[in-house]
């Protein structure tokens, strides 16, 4: 499946328009609202002439980790069709909570955000994916840590744990290594995971997280 530059420019656009619907601090715990990213087979119609994918992004208002059509804030369609030669970059929203934070003080950990029915087959050619989040702790003794988990299969997708013991807000940058062949070749829902070193000490995840595949 090959997609357009301009799919990928409405993609980029699902977590700045995310913003003004962001959630309020997470201290010690309180739980916000989470991200959960759809994606689905869009059959050839008016949305594509040839057919393709599409990705529905919202908040999960009840908290039932299901996105209702009346949670649905940004429908983009990536269609099928296109023979470009250049590189493209499409990225998933998996968090986004403007310029707060949203933490845990659990060593179990916190689902942050999710992606349900990803399927990497859908972006024919990609050569790597990644993800990047924002993360910090309120103590520089406890690390913090966040890691994408395979819900399908009950399993942390290996080589994504990814931690820090940084104290300053709104946290570190920190980007994945290519994970691409430790994603199955397969359906999945992907989730987004953040958790303490010692229960009871508050992490932090700010800005927002975004799961980046390049073709």
């Amino acid at each position: 499946m090959r997609f357009s530059k301009v799919n990928y420019f409405l993609c980029v656009l699902l977590g700045t328009m995310l913003l003004s619907c962001s959630p309020e601090d997470g201290t010690d715990g309180v739980p916000g609202l989470s991200n959960l990213t759809i994606l689905n087979d869009e059959p050839i119609g008016v949305n594509c002439e040839n057919g393709g994918v599409r990705i529905e992004n919202g908040l999960d208002l009840n908290s039932n980790a299901i996105l209702e059509t009346s949670e649905v804030l940004t429908t983009t369609f990536l269609c099928d069709g296109f023979n470009s030669d250049y590189q493209d970059e499409t990225r998933l929203v998996l968090f986004s909570n403007g310029s707060g934070a949203s933490g845990t003080s659990s060593v179990e950990g916190r689902k942050m955000g999710e992606i349900i029915k990803f399927d990497k087959r859908n972006w024919e050619n990609a050569s790597s994916i990644y993800y990047v989040a924002w993360i910090y702790s309120e103590n520089s003794n406890n690390s913090c840590f966040v890691e994408l988990f395979n819900e399908t299969d009950g399993e942390v997708i290996a080589n994504s744990v990814l931690t820090n013991n940084s104290t300053n807000y709104p946290g570190i940058l920190m980007i994945s290594e290519n994970i691409i062949s430790s994603i199955p070749e397969k359906e999945i829902d992907i989730s987004l995971r953040l958790r303490s070193e010692n229960e009871g000490t508050t992490v932090y995840m700010g800005r927002k997280a975004e799961l980046v595949i390049k073709r």
